[in-house]
């Protein structure tokens, strides 16, 4: 089954690719005001783009859904670690990850069993993992081989 997405969407995924180039960059210097203000002017011609989209289909609304929920949960961030935000930890949290996504692991951190983790830990650790680089050299001697005696076959009909 192949999906397309119509033509106005098509041309907003590359605008949203920007965004998100420009989102990683600020993401990598969040102390960068210039960063920030270029993240900010992207976020808005991303918006207004978003705005004319005609959805053609049930999936370009999904897509279309998917973009603009992005688009506000990365504005968000990037104002919520500027301090510019109302948001407060556990919001941002389940508006990056989902609904009762803080208080999943609040719970999963309050649960948490040493001596049953640390068994855990120490089983994994004495399973015996092989390391495929260490045939290299075997399998270059085979082909060199191999290499040898189709040589010397072509050589003897010769």
């Amino acid at each position: 089954m192949n999906v397309e997405v119509s033509d106005s969407l098509n041309d907003v995924t590359q605008e949203f690719g920007e965004f998100e180039r420009r989102n990683r960059l600020y993401l990598d210097d969040t102390l960068n005001e210039f960063g920030y203000r270029e993240l900010c002017r992207q976020a808005e011609q991303l918006e207004t783009a978003l705005e004319r989209v005609n959805s053609d289909s049930k999936f370009d609304e999904l897509v279309l859904r998917d973009m603009e929920y992005n688009l506000k949960a990365s504005t968000e961030y990037a104002d919520f670690l500027r301090r510019e935000t109302d948001y407060t930890v556990d919001e941002m949290f389940d508006l990056l990850y989902g609904e009762g996504a803080f208080e999943n692991l609040e719970e999963e951190a309050l649960s948490y069993e040493d001596k049953a983790n640390y068994q855990a830990r120490e089983l994994m650790d004495q399973l015996v993992f092989d390391d495929p680089w260490k045939y290299e050299l075997d399998i270059k001697k085979m082909a060199f081989n191999i290499s040898d005696q189709i040589e010397s076959g072509l050589k003897m009909k010769v």
